[in-house]
């Protein structure tokens, strides 16, 4: 049997514990006011905005590290020599450092980029 909802205006300070007691009993019909409605609609909408913007600060922060994260690699193995063909002709070879430095130096970069992305994020939902 669900429990019945009625609704009259009542002083709703301490509703939670009220109506928690009375849908505990649902033989007994629960007991609602307008401004606990009220207050929990807020509340959710509230948390549901939290969250919208926690996921939207993990996608940013995952997807501006893809990028950097992509971008400094392949720029990494551009400045890595061909170690097979170096052994098979016998050659010594030496990296190309600009390269590997710059693709390192853009790892970093993006790692404080897409930090900074993702809690302007999670500061917005405050």
């Amino acid at each position: 049997m669900k429990p019945q909802v009625q609704f009259q205006k009542r002083d709703a300070s301490n509703d939670r514990g009220f109506i928690r007691d009375r849908i505990a009993d649902s033989s007994q019909p629960v007991e609602v006011s307008i401004n606990s409605l009220l207050r929990v609609s807020e509340q959710i909408e509230q948390n549901t905005r939290k969250t919208k913007h926690a996921v939207r600060a993990f996608v940013l922060f995952v997807f501006y590290q893809l990028g950097f994260t992509t971008t400094g690699i392949f720029l990494y193995n551009i400045g890595s020599p061909n170690f097979q063909q170096c052994l098979a002709n016998q050659q010594q070879c030496e990296p190309i450092w600009g390269w590997q430095i710059l693709g390192g130096v853009i790892l970093v970069i993006g790692l404080i980029v897409s930090s900074i992305v993702g809690w302007s994020e999670i500061h917005k939902s405050d």
